[in-house]
């Protein structure tokens, strides 16, 4: 020890030195927890691939959909997930005017889902006044019924409209851990950002989701969602079959032309 480094100044110099440490380290989970969008306007097949992180709650997905309808974007394709932390990552192929965004689109985009991300969660992801203009309505789970609760799974139950061309499908038999949601349909204007309202206004969380579009003599639509109650658990089995019943008369209702979707 020189006769500069008397043992306050060591001390100063070791807490300075764990006040570093602990600093970088805030930071690095700051960074972790970082909302952000970024794009990748390389694809062969003339789209853009969107990759968007943030922290999750409820009825982001829905949020950050309206958002890229708001700015014209059609998505095509979606993989949607969120990570043991609580963040989500989200990757969308998405197109405007059939073509990849240009660089004012990719401006306008990031504006819009940033704001989705930086806003502060809501009580409720869909008020209920948006629901009833959506047609959206409530559950009535049987005396003591809740979401996540297992009062014994019933069998996978699917609705199917051969004329039209829809099935949609809901499972708690596949995994133990959430609920299988399948939808097979003609695609239609706004048809993805409705069936997430619906989730919205049950409750129901969206853990995972792989969204596609492919030509059959016209657009149909593959979604499938992984989605629990707003517990982690599965979605109670009479919540399940409103959430079925609601969407399959949602997409073959008569009185929905394309513009009310």
């Amino acid at each position: 020890m020189t006769s500069t480094d008397t043992p306050a100044a060591t001390t100063a110099a070791a807490e300075a030195a764990d006040e570093a440490a602990a600093a970088a380290a805030r930071h690095a989970e700051a960074e972790k927890h970082a909302a952000g969008v970024t794009f990748d306007n390389e694809q062969d097949d003339a789209t853009t691939r969107l990759t968007v992180t943030g922290n999750d709650r409820p009825g982001l997905l829905d949020e950050l959909t309206a958002a890229l309808n708001s700015c014209g974007v059609t998505v095509l394709r979606a993989t949607v997930s969120t990570r043991d932390d609580g963040m989500v990552n989200d990757v969308f192929t998405v197109v405007r005017g059939e073509k990849r965004l240009r660089s004012e689109d990719l401006n306008t985009v990031r504006r819009q889902m940033m704001a989705v991300l930086n806003q502060v969660p809501s009580s409720s992801s869909l008020s209920r006044a948006r629901a009833k203009s959506l047609g959206v309505t409530a559950p009535k789970p049987a005396r003591g019924d809740k979401i996540g609760a297992d009062p014994g799974i019933s069998p996978a139950s699917v609705y199917v409209d051969h004329v039209r061309g829809v099935s949609v499908l809901a499972d708690n038999v596949a995994s133990p851990n959430y609920t299988t949601f399948t939808i097979n349909a003609p695609d239609a204007p706004h048809l993805v950002s409705r069936v997430l309202q619906n989730f919205g206004y049950l409750d129901i969380n969206v853990r995972f989701a792989a969204m596609s579009s492919y030509n059959d003599e016209g657009v149909y639509r593959h979604d499938v969602y992984h989605l629990t109650g707003r517990d982690g658990k599965q979605v109670d089995e009479g919540v399940k079959e409103e959430l079925r019943n609601n969407i399959f008369f949602m997409i073959t209702s008569p009185d929905l032309d394309d513009d009310s979707y």
